[in-house]
């Protein structure tokens, strides 16, 4: 095991990661860190104006999620080991705006063509209000950025032209929205996950 790895083992299932081949890209982690600092302003608060500085959960959290890999033999290339992660921190310490954040990191950053971004919420109007409104006003800040992507402020759709990418806001509703969402493919960010029906 590298130094790397062992340096963000942080428990018992860390451990059994890395002696199966899981290994820590610090690079890729701070990648993730870096897009926020130099591309992304914050729209409200008392840091509205502001570049978007990772605290000390956002930290832990992004690299976490986004620096341990594993070796694919079915993709042949390193990927994320994490599929699924949820991270319950109190209120006011910006989860919306950090779901806006990996959205559009997810959505414009990470190399991946036709990548389709779910912002999620318990209804709709969450779902486009919260992180979905941070994501739109993040993009129409971008730094050099913002003339790579097409925003429909109706729908609250992103679509980043190069990799033919979106991110837009869904909700489960009602019954007939959840069934139309069946078998959808991409990365979901779900906001407010402890009022959020099963369905």
């Amino acid at each position: 095991m590298d130094a790397v790895t062992r340096r963000w083992i942080r428990n018992e299932s860390d451990e059994r990661a890395a002696a199966n081949g899981c290994f820590f890209d610090e690079a890729a982690g701070q990648h993730v860190i870096d897009y926020a600092k130099n591309y992304l302003i914050l729209y409200e608060g008392e840091c509205a104006g502001e570049p978007l500085i990772a605290k000390d959960w956002q930290v832990e959290a992004s690299m976490r999620l986004f620096g341990w890999k594993k070796h694919s033999p079915r993709w042949g290339r390193a990927i994320r080991r994490f599929r699924r992660a949820s991270i319950w921190v109190p209120k006011k310490n910006k989860k919306s705006p950090t779901l806006a954040w990996w959205g559009s990191y997810l959505l414009c950053a990470d190399g991946e063509q036709g990548q389709k971004v779910y912002l999620c919420a318990k209804d709709g109007q969450q779902a486009r209000e919260i992180a979905g409104k941070h994501a739109i006003e993040m993009i129409e800040a971008m730094k050099g950025w913002r003339l790579h992507f097409d925003i429909n402020r109706t729908l609250m759709q992103i679509t980043h032209r190069a990799t033919k990418s979106i991110l837009k806001p869904i909700s489960s509703s009602d019954s007939k929205a959840q069934k139309a969402k069946e078998g959808l493919n991409g990365s979901c960010l779900i906001d407010e996950t402890h009022v959020v029906d099963r369905e």
